[in-house]
């Protein structure tokens, strides 16, 4: 074994507002690494509709070339767009019916340095992801720059980590780690891993009948349906489940939904029964939704032993939620699908309710 040196180089998304060419300590349970602020880019991003990757397969390798490589921006049909009078920020390329869009993004070069125990175990290198997440995360509290995003958030961004590590000599040995960490040093840095956008976001595929759904979509666009605050919310829970694994945020929005629904039925059934609607509301604030569902719901519906089952789930989703809201309590990635499925077979159940009334 080697102790010594790895030096991680990023582009994060984003422009991370501080002085290009700063270096910080960062100190996590003792261990001192090192990231600096090495350069603020300016990529460009196009977006072609028409063009694609051609592939020419031979028996040895695989070659990819551009349909179009003329990426080239028209004189004469194109649109450039100022902010504030200041860069360009996209410009659209209107020259032919499939158009193109050239939009400069930002991003922030990071360099962070960490010591190992062993320079020759490339798992020790993957430290890197504790140093920035801790960066990352004391940036955003500091500055609430809400733009720069979790490192566990970036699901839709291509990330290039390249990596190199040097020995220590018996010299560098004897300084204290923030010096040997800060000395200057020549490094080759190689890629060590790629992180890939979640492609399966862009693939065109789907999980439900197309033929079905073409029909259901004619049939809803000649109605004059609303989605109602409930929907909206269990679309809420999917996006934070699916898209951004946010599971706190899946519990929180399913319980939203739960609420916004079972409190519009059981309102509903009371208008029904003679209660009135300036009543309702007086007494608003008065009744919780624990009652509703463990009280109301259950004697105001002819229940099945599953249907009350679910809503016992569904009341189990409720006390996690305070849980979470009042003590900070975490929520697991099985914890949020039990909720979703739960909010979903609760909104299943009143609907059958409400049709067969």
């Amino acid at each position: 074994m080697s102790k010594g040196r790895v030096v991680v180089e990023l582009f994060y998304p984003g422009y991370i507002g501080l002085e290009e060419g700063t270096a910080y300590l960062v100190n996590i349970e003792s261990r001192i690494s090192v990231i600096k602020i090495q350069n603020h880019l300016r990529p460009l991003e196009i977006l072609d509709f028409d063009n694609s990757i051609v592939e020419t397969h031979t028996e040895k390798e695989l070659a990819v070339q551009l349909k179009n490589s003329d990426l080239s921006i028209s004189p004469n049909n194109n649109i450039a767009l100022r902010y504030d009078n200041e860069k360009v920020f996209k410009v659209i390329d209107y020259s032919n019916t499939y158009y193109k869009f050239f939009t400069p993004r930002s991003y922030t070069q990071l360099i962070m340095s960490f010591e190992v125990d062993d320079v020759g175990c490339s798992d020790e290198f993957e430290y890197y992801t504790n140093v920035l997440e801790r960066f990352i995360s004391l940036y955003r509290s500091l500055t609430r720059d809400i733009k720069i995003r979790m490192p566990n958030e970036l699901l839709d961004k291509d990330l290039v980590i390249r990596v190199d590590a040097i020995s220590y000599t018996t010299e560098e040995l004897k300084l204290p780690p923030e010096e040997r960490l800060t000395k200057p040093a020549e490094f080759d840095l190689k890629i060590h891993k790629v992180k890939f956008d979640r492609q399966e976001l862009n693939l065109p595929e789907v999980n439900h009948n197309i033929s079905k759904c073409t029909e259901g979509m004619i049939t809803l666009l000649n109605s004059e349906y609303k989605i109602s605050d409930a929907e909206e919310a269990l679309l809420k829970a999917f996006e934070e489940a699916k898209l951004n694994n946010n599971y706190k945020y899946t519990l929180l929005e399913s319980f939203i939904a739960v609420e916004s629904i079972v409190m519009k039925f059981v309102n509903e059934i009371k208008i029904q029964k003679g209660v009135s609607k300036s009543k309702l509301k007086e007494y608003k604030t008065e009744v919780g939704i624990g009652y509703v569902l463990n009280i109301e719901l259950p004697l105001l519906l002819d229940l099945s032993d599953e249907e009350r089952k679910i809503i016992g789930n569904v009341n189990n989703i409720r006390k996690k939620r305070n849980s979470v809201v009042h003590e900070g309590e975490d929520v697991s990635k099985k914890e949020a699908e039990t909720a979703l499925n739960s909010a979903i077979k609760l909104m299943d159940m009143i609907e059958e309710k409400q049709n067969n009334k």
